[in-house]
């Protein structure tokens, strides 16, 4: 029976992501190899805090050819004493989300869970991307990739990401729609197993008002949507987003951040699950950021990254 490897980044260690791993190693299954990328030191001390530890061995890299089981990669990065805000740990959570996608871009691991890191610090040590999707989608060479948001009732994803909304509104074009809606609709085949129904919501007001309110909704989305659906494929929009996630779709197809979002994170900010479309690894992360306010006071909310590592262990192979 082959052993599935997932790998798991620490994240900005002044953050939850510490205590995270340490809490979701109680769902830690058999058949798998688990690659903790992170400092002992680091890892310790949640131990202590969290008041629970497990057995690992430490490697200095990874082969992906290591049996089923528990593996520190720690490359000894943290340079400081104190778990605060700072150079030092935003310099913690970029080195080892770099070391795991090398690792993954070489198939050296099945599915990648990432632990938050922050933004802020992170781009203070040279990290120039807006999320550790968009450094990941250049890693892997990738250009189309959908953030993509998931929960047992709920699945959303977005056409435009981490950018200002007046750069995203002009993202908004046929060519993009067109290429997005297709990858979503092959993505979601090939993780659910499914041909999935697929709400487009619109971008104005009422969906534009039949192009009373904004021409994009007729010329952009509908067109696209009818194109698609001529193509074989099941979706219907645009959709006004005002009463969208009333209705009953498999998925939620939207054009922006908050247009997406806010209604999943509104139901599902603490079970929910991030993952990306596109990327030639399955890769989940918790829905949330660094938590800082609650960070080493063993406080956090570990659900979202217990079924990010769930979604990675049933959809792995």
């Amino acid at each position: 029976m082959k052993v599935r490897r997932i790998g798991i980044t620490i994240g900005d260690p002044a953050g939850v992501g510490p205590e995270l791993m340490v809490k979701i190693s109680k769902d830690f299954e058999e058949g798998f190899a688990y690659y903790l990328y992170a400092d002992e030191f680091i890892l310790k001390r949640a131990f202590e805090v969290v008041g629970l530890s497990f057995d690992y061995k430490k490697i200095e890299a990874v082969s992906g050819k290591e049996g089923e089981g528990i593996y520190l990669v720690d490359f000894k990065i943290f340079n400081s004493k104190e778990l605060k805000p700072s150079l030092s740990c935003a310099k913690v959570g970029v080195s080892y989300l770099a070391i795991s996608s090398v690792d993954a871009l070489n198939k050296k691991l099945d599915g990648l869970l990432t632990m938050p890191i922050n933004k802020f610090w992170a781009k203070k040590v040279g990290f120039s991307f807006n999320g550790q999707t968009q450094y990941l989608a250049r890693v892997f060479g990738v250009e189309d990739y959908l953030m993509s948001f998931i929960s047992e009732d709920l699945k959303v994803c977005l056409l435009t990401d981490h950018v200002p909304l007046r750069e995203a509104l002009s993202y908004i074009n046929r060519e993009n729609l067109y290429k997005k809606l297709k990858l979503a609709n092959e993505e979601f085949k090939k993780i659910f197993g499914f041909e999935p129904k697929i709400g487009v919501l619109g971008l104005n007001p009422h969906a534009g008002e039949f192009g009373e309110i904004g021409k994009e909704d007729v010329e952009v989305i509908l067109f696209v949507v009818d194109k698609l659906k001529e193509e074989g494929l099941n979706l219907e929009g645009p959709l006004p987003p005002d009463s969208a996630f009333f209705r009953d779709y498999d998925l939620f197809f939207c054009l922006y951040h908050d247009q997406g979002l806010i209604p999943f994170k509104l139901k599902h900010f603490k079970d929910g699950v991030h993952t990306t479309f596109g990327f030639p690894i399955l890769r989940a992360s918790p829905v949330h950021g660094t938590a800082y306010e609650v960070a080493w006071k063993n406080l956090c909310d570990e659900t979202s990254a217990r079924k990010a590592l769930r979604f990675l262990q049933e959809n792995t192979s």
